[in-house]
Formats: structure tokens, sequence, C-alpha cells
């Protein structure tokens, strides 16, 4: 149960974590209106497309906080292949995004100040 081991590993910080379940096209606007100025941390492990990280990136960069970071789960994995070339490109057309390293299989993307 996915959940339940993200709930294990970050027991500790739970006071400060809120957990959206769904589609981020659905769950974006409850997030904008939870936390009018941001968010200094976004975990993504939900579609693993292409065209769901097109769909995603735009909506999750404008509720990262300046200096905030977005993990994406399984980008380093063997089967993510083209979702990571998706990825890469659209840091590379973000100046304001960078891939500050990986930790396990996520990548750790993180806004400019």
């Amino acid at each position: 149960n996915l959940r339940a081991e993200f709930e294990e590993n970050t027991a500790p910080w739970c006071e400060r974590i809120v957990i959206r379940e769904g589609l981020f096209q659905d769950v974006s606007g409850k997030m904008a209106k939870a936390s009018p100025s941001g968010f200094s941390l976004i975990f993504h492990d939900a579609g693993h497309t292409p065209a769901d990280f097109a769909r995603d990136l735009p909506l999750i960069e404008p509720l990262l906080t300046p200096g905030g970071y977005l993990l994406i789960h399984d980008y380093v994995s063997k089967n993510f292949g083209e979702s990571r070339g998706a990825i890469d490109s659209w840091i590379a057309s973000h100046p304001c995004m960078a891939l500050a390293t990986t930790v396990g299989t996520c990548a750790v993307i993180k806004r400019c100040q």
C-alpha cells in the first residue's frame, strides 16, 4: 500500500503534510485555495506519461513558492524513459526550474528564488 508507506515515511512531518488524491487538474484548484501563498514542497506521484506531465507541470509550477521543491516519483526508472524526457524538456524550457538531484527514484526539482 503506497499511501501507508508514504505516511509511515513522512510521519515526523505529518502535521505539515496535506495529501491530495486524484488527478492533479482536479486537486490543483483546491491546493491553491488551501494555501494561497504556495507550497514549499510538492510530491507528484500521479500519471506517468508525457501527456500527464504536459498537463500537470504547468499547474504545479505556480503552486511552488520561490525556492520550493517538486519531487517527481519514478523519474529514475527503467520504464519511465519517455516521461523522463518530457520532464527534462519542460525543465529546460523553464529557466526558473532546475533538476537539483535525484533521491531514490525521485527527481528533485527546485524553483528559483
